[in-house]
């Protein structure tokens, strides 16, 4: 559908751009997976995962040399997310379907779980944030709204499609490091109904009602979204439980404090050279090592 350039500005939020600022945030457990799965194929029998350190270091020292930031922050997902209060089955079935992969998982989180700190240790310049019910969604979004609304941009790198109702912010771009490209939506507030309608499988978050995929979902929009709701008490619930969990605009203020007092309250330092050249040889990364003195400027100017 398309609207008319004097209509579009009814879909996007008003920002006045005061500062120069580039902030890059990177989905981190997004890129764990993704980087996981090329690593296990690759080289399957890789007990230590070096080749998973190499392609996840790798992929964001690429990402920062694309973007040049000015701030980068790496998003992570915490434990007892908030949102399994609304609806006791968010996300379940992932640790089932990680038990049925050939991945060896348990081992993997042992590598992570001291791979991680050491990698925070040594990349002091950046923000690494982590916070009890917190997901990596809601830091980004919750930052994005409100530390970062007056910046001259915001990237954020994910195939998380949750983020596209972000775009409705003039300063945000959404890339896709799949497709390599950014996400591009004509009207991000219809995208996100959608989205509440349909559901997201992913996250176990059923449809308001069976059968309701994307053509179902923009005809219901298209025919009149309140009518519809209104024609059924049960969709209304689903409708407004789905929209709990998936809108941003919705996340609790409780967890809004979490996260902004965290990022206020993290302590980074200047750039270290000589503990990112350490942590790269004992990771077995001779090569980025080899490739410091090339990247060491991008990464010098972060603050």
């Amino acid at each position: 559908m398309m609207f008319q350039k004097s209509k579009l500005s009814e879909f996007f939020e008003e920002n006045t751009l005061t500062t120069g600022e580039h902030i890059l945030f990177i989905d981190i457990h997004n890129l764990v997976y993704r980087t996981l799965a090329i690593a296990s194929m690759k080289v399957p029998d890789d007990l230590e995962f070096n080749y998973w350190k190499h392609l996840f270091v790798n992929n964001i020292f690429s990402s920062i040399r694309q973007f040049e930031p000015s701030k980068v922050i790496f998003a992570f997902d915490g434990r007892k997310l908030w949102r399994k209060d609304i609806y006791k089955q968010y996300k379940e079935g992932r640790k089932e379907a990680r038990d049925k992969s050939t991945i060896d998982f348990a081992s993997f989180w042992k590598v992570l779980d001291t791979f991680m700190p050491d990698m925070r240790n040594s990349f002091s310049n950046m923000y690494f944030l982590k916070m009890d019910e917190c997901e990596a969604d809601d830091i980004i979004a919750i930052l994005t709204k409100e530390k970062f609304k007056n910046s001259e941009k915001v990237t954020i790198i994910s195939t998380d499609k949750d983020f596209i109702q972000l775009l409705n912010m003039r300063n945000v771009n959404l890339y896709n490091p799949i497709k390599k490209a950014n996400v591009q939506s004509i009207n991000p507030v219809k995208d996100l109904q959608i989205k509440i309608l349909m559901g997201d499988k992913s996250d176990n978050i059923p449809s308001v009602r069976k059968g309701t995929g994307p053509k179902k979902a923009l005809s219901i929009i298209q025919e009149g979204l309140d009518n519809y709701l209104d024609s059924c008490e049960d969709v209304k619930k689903a409708y407004e439980r789905n929209r709990s969990i998936i809108d941003f605009n919705l996340i609790p203020q409780r967890i809004k404090d979490v996260v902004l007092g965290g990022y206020d309250g993290y302590n980074i330092t200047d750039y270290n050279g000589t503990k990112m050249w350490q942590f790269l040889l004992k990771n077995n990364l001779a090569k980025l090592a080899d490739d410091l003195n090339h990247f060491g400027p991008f990464v010098r100017r972060i603050k």
